[in-house]
């Protein structure tokens, strides 16, 4: 998981009077969240509700005003972007409707905070202000053990590091940007200039480094005498990327049209490093083989377009071209003609893990129509083609789509869309796809502490040509259509019996008809005359799918203030997949609770226990070769009605408190243990491969203190503990520690002063 806690802290400027934090903190909110409007106003009169932070789903006691977000996390400690509702459970970023200034949820219209907003004084009486806000910092690690899990992301070397933001607004120009730097590996810079939103320039540029895993491939061995015989040529690597990236994106009105805007957009994408790449000879005794391949990727994507508001209608046209090259060189193996057959016609040296470089051209046109109050119109039509410079093949897109919203009788809600693409590989082993999918929905508010919502969608899916049966080794293979129909329906209603308590349940149901999960090859290891549902003869079954063929989901939340300082969530889903032709079936449950409970104002207590369970029951396991035994009859899977289980746990636990306007404190924990396996006799014959045991937790804590006005001081640990007790191969620790000393300077400016 990235480390992205270290440089956001509460309570950013504690020297400063309340007025002037706040509204430091809407421009820098506004400013680097979303890139285009950085005024921000007062909010002292704002209500305090709680809600769920999307990413950890820990309830927080959100500060809100003018749809801006002003808190962080208790857990992640990041500013809150994204946000669950409490009473469907759905995330998503919420806007604020303004003619009735309260935030609503986009899925059931359920108001989610209400807003007392006071009007400020006028942004115009000031003319000129510049803030700006340098924190030097240094970083100290300490590293066990395998780093992969437990610094996926992180820069674990000692070294200094800098974080920095400002802000200058004269008249209607607006310039901002934001700094941070870790190492040549791990930095993020953006730069924001709007020019009377004449012309608006945003910059980004930022550079990650991502460790991969190391496959040493022992888990594919067999225990009965199978013949796979496997070898890692660069045992000791440890493979990782470096992924650097620079965006420009520029905006340009042109005088005389204030409603047009003209779009340039450009990405330039570099990923370079190693990675482990695989290969596999087919003979009398099967090989694997794994190597390193260097890495060395560029993408340039280039997009040009314009905008159009004319009164309730919106226009836009985009045309984007995307190329992708590859220059580092793939490694290469001696298939030796011992190895050749009539299903595997490959000898000699040649690369394996080539990855070719290709190119997609897109043109997007957007339409939008406010027709009245609560009545919009949105369509669209794309058209794609992606080539793929080494084989030469090409794919073509045509999408459109059409959504109707409308509000015919009061408290009613009703939305009706439609999606139609078509996909046309040039391949001749490719399968064409012609999919049209729809769905009409309706919510429907009884009284005003009562709602329903009911839906239904279909989705149907032609493949004219698919590869049904593989006659014999070598061919002749018989093709046919293959068509997917799906149907669907759900259920809902909202409740808040009394004030303080909302109770929210969701019910979905689905059938679907011949799925398919792979472009004509059956997803598994491909035995050939194993037991039943196996045919007695060798070839491809696309009707041998793990893809269900039923589908039910529930999901029931109960948010309740029990008391004024105390709120209980607790969230429940379940889902249930069938399959009746391969006799797979799959059941999940999922339960969270949270709690959040402060006592007074500035002292914070939240937790959060989620128990996750899983279970599978099947007669063909898809794609587990460690899980493949070696008998008389032929390769087979696991023996039928072998349960695999999986169960996942998560206590999360934080406090936050200010024991004075100059001190804050704050201290967060995770821990996880989970397990799966095979839920058999034979799970000894089932190798390492199928049995999982994690645990792995997660610590940080830290202070701010402000010295002076203007003046803080940080200080934060982390640490995380990776332990895999089946494997043991990714397991590892690490502790890090951050010291920062943050000046803020800030400079207003008003006219005749």
């Amino acid at each position: 998981m990235m480390e992205t806690h270290s440089s956001t802290v509460p309570q950013l400027r504690f020297g400063l009077s309340r007025p002037l934090s706040l509204k430091v903190a809407v421009t820098l909110a506004v400013g680097f969240l979303f890139l285009g409007s950085f005024s921000g106003r007062a909010s002292d009169g704002a209500t305090q509700q709680l809600v769920i932070c999307a990413k950890c789903n820990v309830a927080v006691s959100l500060r809100t005003g003018d749809g801006t977000i002003r808190t962080r996390c208790p857990n992640r400690w990041e500013k809150l972007d994204k946000l669950r509702c409490p009473s469907c459970g759905k995330s998503s970023r919420f806007k604020p409707e303004a003619e009735e200034e309260k935030w609503v949820c986009p899925y059931d219209g359920a108001s989610v905070i209400t807003n007392t907003v006071q009007e400020p004084p006028s942004v115009s009486r000031t003319d000129r202000s510049f803030e700006l806000e340098v924190a030097p910092g240094q970083r100290a690690t300490a590293t066990t053990g395998s780093k992969t899990k437990v610094a996926e992301y992180r820069v674990l070397g000692p070294g200094a590091e800098v974080t920095s933001s400002f802000n200058f607004r004269r008249g209607s120009t607006r310039i901002a940007g934001k700094s941070l730097r870790r190492s040549d590996e791990d930095q993020d810079h953006q730069l924001f200039i709007d020019l009377g939103r004449r012309v608006i320039l945003g910059l980004k540029q930022s550079s990650i480094l991502h460790r991969l895993d190391h496959d040493l491939l022992t888990n594919l061995g067999f225990t009965e005498g199978g013949r796979l015989t496997v070898a890692d040529a660069d045992p000791g690597r440890n493979y990782q990327i470096v992924r650097s990236e620079w965006k420009p994106d520029v905006r340009i009105t042109v005088p005389g049209l204030p409603h047009v805007q003209f779009i340039a957009r450009y990405r330039y994408l570099t990923r370079g490093g190693h990675e482990q790449a695989r290969t596999l000879t087919h003979c009398a005794s099967c090989h694997v083989q794994a190597g390193t391949r260097r890495v060395d990727q560029v993408t340039n994507d280039l997009e040009l377009g314009s905008e159009a508001k004319f009164g309730p209608l919106a226009l836009y046209y985009g045309h984007t071209v995307r190329k992708f090259n590859e220059r580092g060189q793939a490694p290469r193996f001696d298939y030796r003609p011992a190895f050749a057959s009539t299903f595997f016609p490959i000898t000699g040296d040649l690369p394996y893990g080539v990855i070719p470089d290709s190119t997609k051209r897109t043109d997007k046109l957007d339409l939008r129509w406010d027709v009245s109050h609560g009545t919009s119109v949105h369509a669209g039509f794309t058209s794609a083609r992606s080539e793929n410079q080494f084989t030469r093949g090409a794919a073509d897109l045509i999408s459109s789509n059409l959504r109707i919203t409308a509000r015919p009788l009061p408290g009613l809600k009703t939305t009706a869309r439609y999606q139609f693409y078509e996909i046309n590989p040039t391949h001749p082993d490719s399968i064409d796809r012609i999919v049209h999918s729809g769905g009409v929905e309706a919510a429907y508010a009884l009284t005003r502490n009562t709602s329903l919502e009911a839906g239904y969608e279909l989705e149907r899916i032609n493949r004219p040509n698919v590869l049904l049966r593989r006659l014999g080794l070598s061919g002749p293979y018989e093709r046919g259509p293959w068509n997917t129909s799906k149907h669907g329906g759900k259920l809902g209603f909202l409740l808040r019996p009394r004030a303080g308590l909302d109770v929210s349940a969701r019910y979905k149901f689905q059938l679907i008809d011949q799925p398919l999960t792979r472009l004509g090859k059956q997803d598994s290891f491909a035995p050939q005359v194993g037991r039943r549902p196996y045919p007695s003869v060798p070839g491809i079954y696309p009707d041998l799918t793990n893809q269900p063929t039923q589908v039910q989901e529930g999901f029931l939340s109960v948010n309740w203030r029990a008391t004024k300082t105390l709120t209980l969530s607790p969230v429940y889903r379940f889902s249930d997949d069938r399959n009746s032709s391969v006799d797979r079936h799959q059941r999940d449950h999922l339960l969270t609770v949270t709690a959040t409970y402060s006592p007074v104002e500035r002292l914070n207590f939240s937790t959060t226990y989620t128990y996750d369970r899983s279970r599978t029951a099947a007669v063909l396991y898809f794609g587990s070769t460690g899980g493949l035994r070696s008998l008389e009859e032929g390769w087979v899977d696991i023996d039928p009605g072998t349960l695999y289980r999986t169960r996942i746990q998560a206590w999360v636990a934080g406090i936050n408190w200010m024991p004075s306007r100059r001190t804050a404190l704050f201290a967060n924990y995770r821990f996880t243990p989970s397990s799966a396996s095979f839920d058999s006799s034979i799970a000894p014959d089932l190798g390492g491969f199928s049995a999982l045991k994690i645990t792995s937790q997660w610590a940080y804590t830290g202070f701010d203190y402000a010295i002076s006005p203007g003046v803080v001081l940080r200080a934060s640990y982390a640490f995380d503990d990776y332990a895999d007790r089946a494997l043991q191969l990714n397991s590892g620790s690490t502790n890090l520690f951050r010291i920062h000393l943050s000046w803020n300077f800030n400079e207003q400016r008003r006219s005749g002063g």
